[in-house]
């Protein structure tokens, strides 16, 4: 398998807001696999274009042909390797999801849009939160890997929306909030 290969790992569509953190965990897994995580994060970005002034004065020294060259290829790879993360992304989206990406979007803003669009917010993704925590029990009919992956990531949604139950103290009768 060559490094920037992106058909290492299958995993469900995104979807929306329900599967969003599921989704993103399981896209990160597979960019993190062929090195490519740098271009959504922006760690890696997109090495600058020489001016015509910068490519004059670099074409005076011994080394300036190469040196151009070298930038112009890493720049071509970079755009390949991009364009290969937007593909994966997209074709890891339903149509719908797909509509609302822009033409000219890097993986970078392709990311972040998501991200800001799909993560659940507000009292009423706490509330879908808990539904699903409740419905979410090991009948046998999955593996038992899938079911923990499924808990584990609504455990981490709840600790990162910091949802609390009330619960009663019987000695004094107060209530106070308690990590489920």
């Amino acid at each position: 398998m060559a490094k920037g290969d992106l058909e290492v790992r299958t995993f469900d569509k995104l979807k929306g807001s329900e599967n969003y953190k599921e989704w993103a965990r399981e896209m990160e897994f597979a960019l993190k696999d062929v090195g490519l995580m740098g271009l959504v994060t922006g760690d890696r970005i997109r090495p600058l274009q020489y001016t015509e002034e910068q490519k004059e004065a670099i074409l005076k020294k011994e080394d300036g042909d190469e040196r151009i060259e070298r930038r112009e290829e890493a720049i071509e790879k970079w755009d390949i390797n991009d364009g290969k993360v937007v593909g994966k992304i997209g074709g890891m989206c339903t149509k719908t999801v797909q509509m609302e990406f822009k033409s000219g979007w890097n993986a970078k803003t392709t990311w972040d849009s998501l991200k800001k669009r799909y993560t659940p917010h507000g009292w009423f993704s706490k509330w879908a939160l808990l539904n699903r925590l409740e419905e979410t029990s090991y009948a046998g009919s999955i593996d038992v890997p899938d079911f923990g992956r499924k808990m584990r990531t609504i455990l981490e949604e709840i600790k990162d929306q910091q949802i609390t139950r009330r619960v009663c103290d019987n000695q004094d009768h107060q209530f106070h909030g308690q990590w489920i």
